[in-house]
This record gives C-alpha cells, structure tokens and sequence, in this order.
C-alpha cells in the first residue's frame, strides 16, 4: 500500500503547489511523466513477481503430484516406512502450497492495483494535456480578440473622427449660410 500512497501524496503535493503557484501545469504534467515512469517500472518487476510466484505454484503442484503416485507405489507395495516418509513431504508440500498460493495471490492483485493506479494517472496525463490544449486554443482566441479589439478600436476612433468632421462641416455650412443670409447674399427658403 505504500506505493500507492505515495503516489497520493506526490499528486496532492503537486496539485497544492500549483494552487499555490509553486509550480506551472507543465512542470507538475512532467512530474506526473516521470511518477508513470517509474509505475511502468515497477509494474514490471511486480509482473516477473506474479509470473515468479505461479511457477514456484506450478512446481509444488507438480512435486506435490508426483510424491503422491510414490506414495501410492509405496503402499501398494506394502512399505509402511516409505508410506509415512511421502506422508510427511506431501504434508509440508501442502502447507507450502498454501503459503506458495496465498503469496501468488498478494503479487497478483498488487499488480492490478498497480495497473489500475498506472492507468488512472495515464487518463489524468491525457485529461490535463487535453486541458492544456484548450486553454491554449482559448489563449490564442483570446490574443486574436485583443488584436481584433484594438484594430477595431483604431477603426472606432476613425468613425469617432469621421463623425466629429460630419458635424464640424455641418456646423460651418450652418455658420456660413447664416452669414451669407445675414449679408443679404441668400434668401430665405422660407419665403
């Protein structure tokens, strides 16, 4: 259980820090790289493990099976002596057995813990480059709306300007039609 703990705390050490600002998403995805490095490793030698313990099992099957059909032999033949001598090696070939199954049974499902401990952090890798990736599509839109923004803001204050010109020539034909109209030069529309 101490690998899988330890894992929990390197992951929850690197989500504080980065809540904290210690560290960038980049920095803590590598580290998370390297602790699925080193599961990968360790899957491996818990893989040899299992393979290890099944054929210790296998071998105590096949010795359990074959001090039995001396066993039988024996006292087919009648040699009481051979007969408890095959007793007791199938009797500690049994315990061990048992000790040999319940150990392939450990490393076996401390591999699959592993495996699945590898696998939840694979998806938690692919699930935050996949976030990354969008955070830095929607960085980019952002900085193409900025740019728009500002150009279009250039382009505003050019419509701005258009606008104040329009009026400025309204107001000096306005102010020049009332002089002209003041000095007799134009006549009035409404008359």
């Amino acid at each position: 259980m101490g690998i899988f703990s330890r894992m929990g705390d390197i992951i929850k050490s690197n989500i504080t820090d980065w809540r904290n600002g210690g560290k960038s998403a980049e920095e803590i995805l590598y580290k998370m790289r390297l602790k699925l490095d080193e599961l990968n490793k360790q899957a491996c030698e818990l893989s040899e493990n299992v393979e290890r313990a099944g054929a210790a099992v296998k071998e105590n099957r096949s010795d359990y099976e074959r001090f039995r059909i001396c066993r039988s032999k024996a006292e087919a033949a009648g040699n009481t002596g051979d007969v408890q001598v095959f007793d007791e090696k199938l009797k500690r070939l049994e315990q061990e057995r048992m000790r040999l199954e319940a150990g392939y049974r450990t490393a076996y499902e401390n591999c699959e813990k592993l495996k699945d401990a590898h696998d939840r952090l694979a998806l938690e890798i692919i699930e935050a480059e996949s976030r990354l990736k969008n955070i830095d599509a929607l960085n980019s839109a952002a900085e193409a709306n900025e740019l728009l923004n500002e150009s279009t803001f250039g382009y505003g204050d050019a419509g701005k300007l258009s606008h104040m010109l329009d009026c400025m020539e309204t107001e000096a034909d306005i102010r020049n039609e009332t002089a002209e109209y003041l000095n007799g030069k134009k006549e009035d529309k409404n008359d």
